[in-house]
This record gives structure tokens, sequence and C-alpha cells, in this order.
């Protein structure tokens, strides 16, 4: 987390709870403060739909928020808000991985492990890691473009 932070910052957005706060002053206390953009969201006591019980304070989590008072408090911090649809977004895939040389071929692995180091990550992270994290914090056009930076 504090890697991505630096690189593009991070927004904490977590519940009004406890545990909540736990978390984020957690966070807060690892990472640069310039780097970190806080949401929070307010107090509103009720049941979220998909849980049987209340939660143990009893208060509504960001899943429960009303969608609009989330965007709103994106706006209030100028962070763009917009909905993409799922087609419109190009992940990185097992074939992406093989195309380059990621996976399946000699050498693979010695490759791998060279765009492990170069994203800051752990040397033994699995495939499956590596590709849940590309796609979490790069779009695709990125992740060829670091490709081809580091492999090529």
């Amino acid at each position: 987390i504090r890697a991505h932070a630096k690189a593009q910052g991070i927004i904490i957005l977590t519940d009004s709870e406890s545990a909540g706060f736990l978390i984020r002053n957690y966070l807060k206390s690892s990472i640069d403060e310039k780097y970190i953009q806080n949401i929070y969201i307010p107090d509103i006591f009720g049941k979220e739909k998909r849980k049987a019980n209340y939660s143990k304070e009893g208060k509504l989590g960001v899943e429960g928020m009303d969608i609009e008072l989330l965007k709103k408090e994106f706006e209030r911090l100028n962070i763009e808000c917009r909905e993409q649809k799922e087609e419109e977004r190009r992940i990185v895939t097992g074939d992406d991985f093989y195309d380059y040389g990621l996976i399946g071929k000699e050498g693979s692995a010695q490759k791998r492990k060279i765009l492990l180091k170069a994203l800051g990550l752990p040397e033994y992270l699995s495939q499956k890691a590596l590709l849940q994290y590309i796609n979490s914090t790069m779009e695709y056009y990125e992740f060829i473009e670091k490709v081809n930076e580091i492999l090529c």
C-alpha cells in the first residue's frame, strides 16, 4: 500500500465504526499524509440489506451508503467519479502473461522476478496474485508499457 500511495496516492474510505477507524489510523501511521485523501461517511444507524443482523455499533458501513452520498464526498475532494462498465476496461489476462513470456515459456520465472522487482513486489508472489495486483493498480496499456520498458 505504501508503494501504491507513493506512486498514485490513496483514498481511505472505511466504515464509521471503531474497526474502520482502527484501519484508517493504522494506514495513516504507516503512510506519509501527503499521499492520503480521507473520505468519511456519516453515522447512519441501520441494518445493511444483505446482513441478517445490525453491526456491533448499529451503523451502516460503506456498503450500505447511498451511492449519491458517496459520489458527493468524492467530488468534494475533486476526485473524478464516473461509472465504468466492465466491458469498457481491458484487463490483463493469463494469455497476456503468456504472450509476454511471463508464463509457460523458457525464462518465464526469471522475467516475472524482474517484473516483480521493478514493481516493488515480493519475489515469491504467485502468478495469480501478480495478475490481480496488475489489474487493480494499472490499466492494460500501462501494463504493456511497463513490460516493454522492463523486459524488452
